[in-house]
């Protein structure tokens, strides 16, 4: 039997990429899941959302770098055969980057394939205003030609970049989890008193982990009971470059990587405050609309985030966290040390999610998600 869909995903899918084909198989369609496994503890697959037939290719990268570009050729060979023999004529590839994008359109170009591009991070070279920036921009524009589909996780992604190169259909398909996932959970009470800060997911941004570390070591000087917890994968150099900026070490634990749908919910169990200070100055980051913003619903638990950035502007509007001021070395320190009082933006922020709805978030999510397989 032949599939009729096919998801090129380079490196770790996030739940809602991964939800897409399992929503395309409830639809009546067959999928193939095609993940570029880059092994660097990251591909931990959600067994919940994964009902169809996967397909892992090795690579030798683990970030954007010169080896991604060289190792492109091989991979064309590996998908080209891959389309050949597995999906049906006039079937449909989904792509999740610029280089599987570049991909797919070489290995379709004689055939007549349906070729949507997904759309979950910008990279500089697609944001800068340089003659590589414009080149990669120009390309761009041509490979979208074909595509008859994109589907973007921000507003601001269509806003401030495909309506400008693209004139075909956008379909707004946001980070939700699975709202399954979190159906059940159970948020504990402190332990001690004890305030825990949860950083999940990949490590990177490695300044504004920096100033969460020297933030939170200054209070716990201060005599305040602060804890944080780090969960999620990354590169082994920043791990190290992180652990080596920590010299309180029974304020910090790291639990490493996770899978999602079996482990989110124990994670954010006893956590109290949801960081999520990226880059600000990075373009993408000021763009993205980051999942961390709808587990901060689902779970009720207040957000933190960069300032200058439109999830920082969604997070003042739901009145669900604070915004962190990254130029200024005392205001992530200023405003944790707030939230113990019971009169502040934190407790304002609590008071706010306990009345917040995710239901047309998901009514919002599902029709995208159909319009995104269909």
């Amino acid at each position: 039997m032949k599939h009729d869909i096919v998801f090129l995903y380079n490196g770790a899918p996030l739940p809602a990429m991964l939800e897409m084909a399992a929503h395309a198989k409830q639809l009546g369609r067959r999928p193939l899941l095609v993940l570029l496994d880059r092994g660097d503890n990251r591909l931990i697959i959600d067994s919940s959302l994964t009902n169809y037939d996967i397909v892992r290719i090795p690579v030798a990268y683990t970030a954007v770098d010169a080896k991604r570009l060289f190792a492109v050729p091989a991979q064309l060979r590996k998908i080209r055969r891959l389309i050949r023999d597995k999906l049906e004529p006039g079937g449909t590839v989904i792509t999740s980057s610029f280089d599987m994008l570049f991909v797919a359109w070489l290995a379709t170009v004689f055939r007549d394939y349906d070729i949507r591009h997904q759309v979950r991070d910008l990279h500089a070279l697609q944001l800068g205003n340089s003659l590589k920036c414009r080149i990669v921009r120009r390309i761009e524009r041509y490979l979208l030609r074909k595509v008859s589909k994109v589907i973007v996780s921000s507003p601001r992604f269509a806003s401030e970049y495909y309506e400008h190169l693209y004139s075909g259909e956008i379909i707004l398909l946001e980070n939700v989890p699975q709202s399954t996932v979190w159906k059940d959970f159970d948020h504990r009470p402190r332990v001690d008193g004890t305030f825990n800060i949860g950083y999940i997911g990949i490590l990177r941004y490695r300044d504004a982990l920096f100033r969460l570390i020297e933030s939170v070591e200054r209070l716990a000087k201060e005599g305040l009971p602060v804890r944080v917890s780090f969960a999620g994968g990354g590169s082994d150099a920043n791990l190290a470059a992180v652990k080596s900026r920590i010299t309180l070490d029974d304020v910090f634990s790291f639990s490493g990587p996770y899978e999602y749908s079996r482990d989110i919910t124990r994670l954010y169990a006893d956590v109290d405050l949801i960081y999520a200070v990226y880059d600000e100055n990075n373009r993408n980051c000021q763009l993205a609309m980051p999942n961390k913003f709808y587990e901060s619903i689902l779970s009720g638990i207040p957000l933190l985030v960069a300032a200058n950035t439109f999830v920082g502007e969604e997070t003042l509007r739901f009145g669900i966290g604070e915004v962190v001021a990254v130029d200024d070395p005392d205001d992530l320190a200023n405003l944790l040390r707030a939230a113990f009082d019971g009169d502040s933006w934190y407790s304002e922020a609590r008071a706010k999610l306990e009345s917040t709805s995710a239901d047309s978030m998901y009514a919002d999510y599902e029709r995208a998600l159909t319009r995104s397989v269909q």
